[in-house]
């Protein structure tokens, strides 16, 4: 008999990070996936983050996940979205190399520990008593475990549409789970329907992109040029390579980059005795043309030096040389002590009147708009035909034509999201710029799939019906590749959590994030509590308290549950505990007084920024754009043992210090006041700012207190907000009233 403490059904990208954790956790994991060589399949875009997703990257990853790290070394593009505002509402955004993604994502659950993968359907959940015990095939093999986590996808009575064509599928060319929705249904769960869709894929030979627009990516600019040639400067005519190493190489290069940060026009001669001592020169440095490396330099520092990544992992190895899980692989994207890997472009390209005329010419052969599909798709992501139908005022769309893989064989047309026939796709394709010669090698199609409403699980995403079931990914009614790994890593902690705890072996039976704290949070309570008639997307707008969660900082937030629960490597915690120590205790340094004499007008021109004339507070300096953590260091020597990412922590906290202040103080009165009472003749009928649902509940739940109305289905931030104020006015008339008597 097969028994295990954990099964995971679904190999997608919520099963890979559930399954993952549960065996870095300890346990004994089984992760059952239709195809192997599906593990991980980025079966829509070829990207990973973007806005408020790469937010949910950077939590799974501090909790010790592997997206972040697999991306960052499958990566062929790195962005920054956003760039040029606020810390809270950017986002990193890759595109990736799907076989690579795919292939390091199926190595890494290959090899770990605690962790068994097989090939196969699933076509029951066996229960006993309301409670989940295990799996059964579609060959009849039994599995049986005490937590299952079902991971279906678009699985679950899966039906793909090209125009009048269908077919049962959970994907193109996979099989689709019915006999797994029958179960569920049996078992009490209901099931609804949702959409979703993806573009055609096109021959890159195919494509002619001589006339197209090119965007790289953050890494892809002048940079790479500047190292190599300053470097190519000081090359040694005499190096043996022979006696190098892995170790010296990276030493030679991290203090190659420290050479470049600290260059000093002031201290050109130190920084030729560095090279010599640390390159081998033995040339004439003096040749070298001063007035060139000088300038160089400085654009060093102008610029920013690595493309963006995702992993602590890649942190660690990039500035202490830690070997880890990717390193090896990391280590060849590493160039010069920066992360630099070789990086693609895309193509840009827009729809135009042809394209719109095709489109409306064969709207009755649309399965969107003949009734052929019935569910609801992504709001956010509308197909091309649903594009042209309800923005008839719009000329063009644009379109990004992204490589699916290194060799750019293939590419995603995003923004093209189709279901119509696939003789309409063609032309459709045809008459856009840059593709009139196109070859599809992919026709797009919709997708309908079955989806279990999220209101029927608890926060623990464990199911409210079947005991020990837990649900992961697009089976709650969300979309995207990180909402469903975010989901994946939380039921997967949280069914350990729940086995660990019986065992005695930890202090909690769960771990439920708050709203206040991460982006993890605010989707699972958004599903949980408010549930969903159409693909939900995490935004950055969906956040109450988003200037707090922003990406830089989620290692930070998620470090007293990935420090508690061992989640990551020590030496990443220490390192991460240490950082935070900085950032506190040097907190107070923000608000001193700092004024305009000599001693700060001459260190501020050292490095090289603008003098001030009145006595300001220090957030103000250290908040500037122009500010860095190398000029922090210069500017105050209290500021010297703190790493890059303690200081840029502190330059955010000057800018923001008094947004921060007031965000930091709502969530400490909305805490204070959960434990509020509700008045036991507190009416709620006719408050202004509570819906009809939000009241029925209230009314039939009867909550003593506001945390027990948060508890509610249903019952929001913004509900509870005004509860609390309606109760304060209720209580104040009520002692009006009683004064009035006496």
């Amino acid at each position: 008999m097969d028994n295990y403490e954990i099964i995971v059904v679904g190999g997608g990208h919520a099963g890979v990070e559930a399954s993952h954790i549960c065996a870095k956790m300890g346990l004994k994991t089984l992760l059952i996936t239709h195809l192997l060589d599906n593990i991980a399949l980025a079966s829509c875009n070829p990207a990973i983050g973007g806005l408020g997703k790469g937010h949910l990257v950077k939590e799974i990853d501090s909790l010790g996940g592997l997206m972040g790290a697999i991306t960052d070394i499958s990566g062929l593009q790195y962005r920054i979205l956003n760039a040029s505002k606020g810390p809270a509402v950017r986002g990193t955004r890759v595109q990736i190399d799907m076989d690579l993604y795919r292939k390091h994502a199926r190595d890494v659950l290959l090899h770990a520990k605690n962790l068994t993968l097989i090939q196969g359907s699933v076509t029951k959940i066996l229960t006993q008593n309301n409670e989940a015990i295990g799996v059964e095939l579609s060959i009849q093999k039994q599995i049986f475990g005490t937590k299952i986590i079902l991971t279906a996808g678009t699985f679950l009575r899966g039906l793909i549409h090209i125009g009048e064509n269908k077919s049962h599928n959970g994907r193109a060319g996979e099989m689709a789970s019915n006999d797994l929705s029958e179960n569920l249904i049996k078992l009490g769960i209901p099931l609804e329907r949702l959409k979703t869709g993806t573009c055609p894929r096109v021959l890159g030979s195919s494509i002619n992109s001589d006339i197209l627009e090119k965007h790289y990516g953050d890494a892809h600019n002048t940079r790479g040029e500047i190292l190599q040639t300053l470097q190519n400067s000081f090359k040694s005519h005499n190096n043996d390579e022979k006696r190098s190493t892995n170790q010296e190489s990276y030493d030679k290069d991290f203090l190659f980059r420290e050479a470049i940060n600290n260059a000093n026009i002031k201290d050109w001669q130190k920084f030729q005795n560095f090279l010599r001592k640390n390159f081998n020169e033995t040339g004439n440095i003096s040749e070298i043309q001063r007035t060139t490396t000088k300038g160089l330099c400085n654009d060093m520092q102008n610029i920013h030096k690595d493309a963006p990544y995702f992993s602590i992992l890649t942190h660690d190895y990039l500035i202490y040389g830690r070997e880890n899980l990717i390193s090896k692989i990391l280590n060849t994207r590493i160039k010069y002590g920066y992360f630099l890997p070789h990086e693609l472009p895309c193509f840009v390209t827009y729809t135009n009147d042809t394209t719109h005329k095709i489109i409306e010419s064969n709207f009755y052969r649309a399965p969107l708009f003949t009734g052929q599909i019935q569910s609801v798709g992504p709001r956010y992501c509308p197909s091309i035909e649903d594009k042209v139908n309800r923005f008839r005022d719009k000329q063009r769309h644009q379109l990004f034509l992204e490589p699916q893989t290194y060799n750019a064989g293939e590419y995603y047309i995003n923004g093209l999201s189709t279901s119509l026939p696939y003789e309409v796709q063609e032309e459709v394709i045809h008459s856009i710029s840059g593709l009139e010669h196109a070859v599809i090698t992919r026709y797009g199609y919709a997708i309908e799939y079955d989806y279990s409403q999220p209101t029927n699980l608890y926060h623990t995403l464990e199911s409210r019906i079947i005991k020990n079931l837990y649900f992961a990914g697009q089976i709650n009614g969300t979309t995207g590749y990180e909402e469903a790994a975010a989901q994946g890593i939380t039921a997967g902690i949280n069914a350990c959590l729940a086995i660990l705890y019986k065992q005695g072996k930890v202090k909690r039976d769960s771990l439920i994030l708050d709203r206040s704290e991460s982006y993890i949070g605010v989707m699972i309570d958004d599903l949980v509590t408010k549930g969903t008639n159409e693909p939900y997307r995490v935004f950055t707008s969906r956040a109450e308290y988003r200037l707090l969660l922003r990406e830089d900082n989620a290692c930070f937030r998620m470090l007293p549950y990935s420090k508690e629960l061992k989640l990551l490597e020590t030496s990443i915690l220490m390192q991460l505990e240490t950082d935070k120590n900085n950032i506190e205790s040097c907190l107070p340094i923000l608000d001193e007084d700092y004024t305009p004499n000599k001693i700060n007008l001459e260190k501020l021109a050292q490095i090289r920024e603008d003098g001030f004339q009145n006595k300001c507070n220090f957030s103000l300096i250290l908040g500037r754009e122009s500010m860095n953590p190398a000029k922090m260091r210069k500017l105050d020597n209290r500021f010297a043992g703190l790493s890059s990412r303690a200081l840029k922590q502190l330059q955010i906290h000057a800018k923001y210090k008094s947004y921060i202040d007031k965000q930091e103080n709502q969530i400490k009165r909305s805490k204070q006041n959960l434990h509020l009472e509700i008045p036991s003749d507190f009416e709620y009928q006719g408050i202004s700012g509570l819906s009809l649902e939000v009241i029925e509940k209230l009314c039939k739940d009867r909550p003593k207190t506001l945390q027990e109305a948060q508890r509610i289905s249903g019952i929001t931030p913004a509900s509870l907000e005004v509860l609390e104020l309606h109760i304060i006015l209720h209580r104040r008339k009520a002692q009006e009233k009683s004064d009035k008597i006496l």
